[in-house]
């Protein structure tokens, strides 16, 4: 017999309104509602709900009349026939709400902290009990802490037993008539009738059967399908095709058959200079992918492999098949072969650091003496060369693909040195502050996910929008990448704010909207910005930013920002780049 210790937090209150407690585990999700119904107050129901976010699954009552699946990304699961264990054991938290149509009651958030072996008589609780509590300054929240313990002694007694699948009715009938409300089992199993599968679930568990069976039958025949770089790429599309030979400087393609215009490109990127002057543009997690495909034959790719891969599929390296696997041609393994010595990859790797350094230009200085970029360039060991040798590499880097310039003893972002009125008011405002210079580790978080994600700020916005927003974690990225822009740019909160209006976040209370806005102030004061030389105004004494001058670099920024092929597209259209007005 063990115990689970949980912090239950009451969602929406400041400071947190919390009860720390002891419940048994080994009994089902309908006998610990009952437990955590009488902890916290609520009158007893069968309408209690169980979210785990992480795992996706939804914990109710089965109700013949009702649907189960609520959403299509949570799978339900029947309380009364499901054991706590299950998911407790994994989870490190969860929801636990009452479902009303008459009002909106107070959601909680229940942290596991730990399991405990049961205590004896002379230490404690064989019963569920409340260890701490905080409440309200004001408000009292809950009864007394000492009269709710006893109340659950009396109630809930522990009994071992066969497995118990009572539903909440008669569990709360039991409780009425003193009889044992709580049954746990050391042999616990839980059941899945009447548990359901979302549309999620179906779709994946589809997938995953079809692409078993299709790996089966695909072993039988050959370990590669021999893909030929000319015939794979005559699979793009005429446009897609013509883009691409624009990229690689090929002549005359819009008059070319589409045979013919992949047989050029095919023949264009196979040349060592072309695949060396490619894989030097790529960043260390798209090389590394790259060199793992090769070694990989046919594979199949899973999701967070494809962003690293993308441009090697775009290009023609990879031959990606309609049912989801890929292979590197052996054309293109046979000139990586040849192009890829010992001198090569130390080159590829200090190019792809370089370039992690100058887009940390971007997120911080604007502008800087080459000596503070060239500190940042060797905080990685084994990337350190001189500063002549750092000056050469810089040059070495093709005008088109660097997005900064070495003007004189400076380093500065292109868009910016083109704007001299923008460049002369950064630099006065920068003035004699000392240059924060960035750990190696917060290049590679900053430049890996176009925010500082290991901050403990950015890390709470992102859990609040998640969690209490609902939002999506693809959209939650790009909102605080959003943030971070307009931040280390000199931009308001007011601005950060309205990046929730473009994306139709909605508040369901005040304090929703007062969380947000207390955590983006806090982001704000944390956030390393360009006219502090990369420090962040809390370690300031004169934070405050010339409006003007914010709202120009932010214009300047936008304006001047280089679009690669599969970035977004400017225009808002939502198609890449490359298939909208980079045909033009």
């Amino acid at each position: 017999m063990e115990f689970y210790q949980l912090k239950i937090i009451r969602k929406g209150t400041k400071p947190p309104v919390w009860r720390r407690c002891l419940v048994p585990s080994n009994i089902t999700f309908a006998q610990m509602a009952a437990v955590l119904e009488e902890i916290l107050e609520y009158s007893f129901t069968d309408r209690y709900e169980f979210e785990f976010y992480q795992e996706k699954v939804h914990v109710r009552e089965y109700r013949e009349d009702e649907p189960q699946v609520t959403s299509y990304q949570y799978d339900f699961s029947n309380a009364s026939n499901t054991f706590v264990n299950d998911l407790l054991d994994k989870m490190t938290w969860f929801t636990f709400r009452v479902k009303t149509n008459e009002q909106k009651l107070p959601e909680y958030r229940a942290e596991v902290e730990k399991k405990l072996p049961a205590v004896s008589e002379d230490g404690g609780a064989l019963c569920p009990v409340i260890m701490k509590e905080k409440t309200g300054a004001e408000e009292e929240f809950w009864s007394d802490t000492e009269q709710k313990n006893k109340r659950l002694a009396e109630l809930f007694t522990l009994e071992a037993g066969e497995p118990d699948y009572r539903i909440s009715k008669e569990i709360h009938e039991d409780i009425c008539q003193g009889k044992a409300s709580l049954i746990f089992s050391e042999n616990a199993e839980s059941k899945t009738e009447n548990n359901k599968k979302c549309t999620d679930s179906l779709l994946k568990d589809m997938a995953e059967t079809v692409t078993k069976a299709l790996f089966k039958e695909m072993k039988k025949t050959a370990e590669s399908r021999n893909p030929k770089v000319a015939e794979y790429l005559q699979a793009y599309e005429q446009e897609d095709l013509v883009f691409l030979a624009g990229e690689l400087g090929i002549s005359g393609a819009e008059k070319l058959d589409k045979q013919e215009l992949a047989g050029r490109i095919a023949e264009e990127i196979l040349k060592p200079e072309v695949m060396e002057k490619e894989l030097l543009r790529l960043n260390e997690w798209e090389f590394q992918a790259f060199e793992k495909a090769m070694k990989k034959g046919l594979f199949h790719v899973e999701e967070n492999e494809w962003t690293d891969l993308e441009w090697a599929s775009d290009i023609g390296y990879l031959a990606v098949y309609d049912d989801g696997y890929a292979e590197v041609p052996s054309e293109v393994s046979a000139v990586f072969e040849k192009i890829c010595t010992s001198e090569f990859c130390e080159l590829q790797k200090k190019r792809s650091w370089l370039s992690a350094c100058l887009v940390m230009v971007e997120y911080l200085y604007g502008t800087a003496p080459a000596r503070v970029v060239y500190r940042m360039y060797r905080r990685r060991r084994e990337c350190r060369v001189s500063f002549e040798e750092f000056t050469e590499l810089f040059r070495s880097v093709p005008e088109e693909e660097n997005i900064c310039v070495l003007d004189g003893d400076r380093i500065s972002l292109q868009g910016l040195l083109e704007e001299k009125e923008i460049y002369r008011m950064l630099l006065k405002y920068q003035g004699d502050r000392e240059f924060y210079v960035p750990s190696e580790e917060e290049i590679v978080d900053c430049t890996f996910n176009g925010y500082p994600s290991k901050q403990p700020v950015y890390k709470k916005i992102r859990q609040f929008l998640e969690q209490e927003l609902g939002m999506p974690e693809e959209l939650a990225e790009a909102y605080l990448c959003e943030i971070y822009r307009v931040y280390y740019t000199g931009g308001l909160m007011s601005e950060a704010m309205e990046q929730l209006n473009k994306n139709r976040v909605i508040f369901e209370t005040k304090d929703q909207a007062r969380e947000m806005a207390e955590l983006l102030v806090e982001a704000y004061s944390k956030t390393r910005k360009v006219q502090l030389c990369g420090h962040a105004p809390e370690e300031e004494r004169n934070p405050q930013f010339p409006g003007t001058f914010q709202s120009n670099i932010l214009v300047n920024e936008e304006k001047n920002k280089k679009v690669y092929p599969n970035d977004p597209c400017p225009c808002g259209s939502g198609k890449k780049y490359k298939k909208c007005c980079g045909r033009n």
